[in-house]
């Protein structure tokens, strides 16, 4: 076995760490895009990161530890430049699911969580297997996406409402129950609070997407909507400021008539090693608990990554490499785990805001990740002064438009098979959990989009002259040998038949057996084949002669 050359070593490294292609190239131009990109979605993730620490049912500083690591390892590993990793809501309610059952130990297994899904990304990217996201369909994606949208919307009514005595479960129907049960224990004050909060997030966040009729005309013009444009994206921030600096004062008055935050501690956390066990609890105990966990996380995580970066890169023209993506989501979630994160993945809404904000390179999460540090360090005594409802309502107002309705039709137009999958996908994830949903959902797609096709290759049917031409467009595997050798036996019963395989350039071993079966039941001129000449050459080791074409196939029939 030969040494691997300089060169094979130089293209391994810049594929292992991305930063190698593009730092010669950097310029002061790269620099200013990538800060002002970075410092553009620290204002984002910051609110969004103590809301989704919630929604994980963990303390709200959670949502910041997951969100300062992964960005330097993205900046180091990853392909994309507009993508940002983070804590999102879908993960952050996967996490209270697979974790709030354990009391106290709610913490270690989120941060155990992180590390063992991290080890599961991290293999799946070294052993090139990115292709595993080709297999969730569209439509089970919208799907899943919805129900999860309308999941999380449904548990943050408690916080909007102000209502007290509530479960922590993630389950929507049982989070319901709950709010009519609790309905008078609501705090008018939170619902003022909320209404105020979702009425200007809604009106701030249509500023970033004005779209000017003409381009500036002076530098002030152009100032000015880049502040418009600055103050819709920061809109989270805003009304997390407002509202904690409107109960900050209320307070100072004596004045306690808001749902607060809870449980925030201050500073960074410690890096150290994650607990993977507890009080009576050995590692494997956490492993074991953590069940499904391991594989739905973990697939879902990737997913979200991969249809956010492709989604990107194909709006500003550069390629990602799917299998280097798993490395980097892998090794973040590991890394992250030493600094007590949950998993993390790309966020859809703070991956447009990098992209939009001008993003050179992947080190804008350089900027992001060092403003989220600050605030951990000297920012977290704040945070006892921001009232739920305000959290609640930058959730509510983040996760409510990824539910589209509209989709159900859309795909049932398109074709009925994955409008039902669509439904049975959504339908299921309300009652019984989006892991369910969405499991059923896959499953249905694989059997009847990858499975089925195979079992049930489309056979077209052309009649000339007593003869039957039968074309088969997709490819033969040996799941469909049985269903073939009974299609051509039963035609061969009425006509003689020639069977097309110039469309194929490859031949499954079980599907030529069949055909050489079948060519010696029927006879020379009963059966007769064409095919390209890689499947001629393939059909030749098992004594099969292929006709030339179709025309001189027939000749040869009618002379018979």
């Amino acid at each position: 076995m030969s040494c691997p050359s300089r060169k094979d070593l130089q293209n391994y490294f810049k594929k292992r760490l991305p930063p190698i292609k593009w730092l010669p190239k950097y310029s002061c131009q790269h620099l200013q895009g990538d800060i002002i990109a970075g410092l553009t979605v620290a204002l984002t993730v910051i609110p969004q990161g103590l809301a989704y620490g919630q929604i994980a049912h963990l303390p709200a500083q959670y949502g910041l530890y997951s969100a300062f690591l992964c960005c330097f390892v993205y900046c180091l590993l990853g392909t994309a430049k507009d993508v940002t990793l983070g804590p999102t809501a879908i993960m952050s309610m996967l996490v209270a699911h697979y974790s709030e059952n354990f009391g106290n130990n709610i913490a270690l297994y989120a941060v155990a969580l992180s590390f063992y899904c991290g080890i599961v990304q991290f293999i799946l990217g070294i052993l090139n297997l990115g292709i595993i996201v080709e297999f969730v369909s569209s439509s089970v994606l919208s799907a899943f996406t919805g129900a999860a949208a309308i999941t999380i919307a449904g548990g943050q009514l408690k916080h909007l409402l102000g209502l007290k005595n509530t479960t922590r479960s993630g389950d929507l129907l049982d989070q319901l129950i709950t709010v009519f049960q609790n309905i008078s224990t609501i705090n008018k004050y939170d619902i003022i609070l909320s209404v105020i909060c979702i009425i200007t997030l809604i009106f701030l966040k249509q500023l970033r997407s004005i779209n000017w009729t003409s381009p500036p005309t002076s530098i002030l013009q152009t100032v000015c909507r880049k502040i418009v444009w600055l103050t819709g994206t920061s809109s989270n921030g805003i009304v997390v400021l407002s509202s904690a600096g409107i109960a900050a004062s209320l307070l100072a008055k004596n004045i306690d008539v808001f749902s607060m935050t809870k449980g925030v501690a201050a500073g960074l956390p410690p890096f150290r090693p994650p607990h993977l066990s507890a009080t009576n609890t050995t590692s494997w105990d956490v492993l074991n608990n953590i069940g499904t966990g391991l594989i739905m996380i973990p697939l879902i995580g990737i997913v979200e990554l991969m249809a956010i970066g492709k989604v990107l890169a194909r709006k500003n023209d550069y390629t990602i490499d799917c299998s280097q993506e798993l490395i980097a989501i892998g090794v973040a979630n590991v890394l992250g785990s030493f600094v007590s994160a949950y998993p993390v993945t790309g966020s859809f809404s703070r991956s447009v805001v990098q992209s939009n904000s001008g993003a050179k390179t992947t080190s804008a999460g350089i900027f992001t990740g060092t403003v989220v540090i600050i605030c951990l360090a000297s920012l977290m005594d704040f945070v006892r002064f921001i009232p739920n409802p305000a959290l609640a309502s930058v959730i509510f107002c983040a996760v409510l438009p990824m539910f589209d309705p509209s989709a159900l039709v859309k795909y049932w137009k398109l074709s009925k098979l994955d409008g039902f999958i669509w439904f049975l996908t959504f339908t299921l994830s309300i009652p019984l959990g989006i892991e369910v949903g969405l499991a059923v959902g896959m499953g249905f797609s694989l059997c009847f989009f990858v499975l089925y096709p195979s079992a049930r290759p489309r056979i077209i049917y052309e009649f000339q002259d007593n003869c039957t031409i039968m074309k088969i467009y997709e490819k033969l595997t040996f799941a469909g040998s049985d269903y073939l050798i009974e299609a051509i036996r039963k035609q061969l019963k009425r006509t003689s038949i020639i069977l097309d395989l110039t469309s194929m350039n490859s031949l499954d071993p079980s599907i030529a057996l069949v055909l050489s079966q079948i060519s010696r039941e029927a006879g020379n001129y009963g059966f007769i084949m064409i095919a390209s000449k890689e499947v001629e050459i393939f059909l030749k080791k098992v004594d099969i002669k292929c006709g030339s074409s179709i025309n001189d196939s027939l000749r040869e029939i009618r002379c018979d």
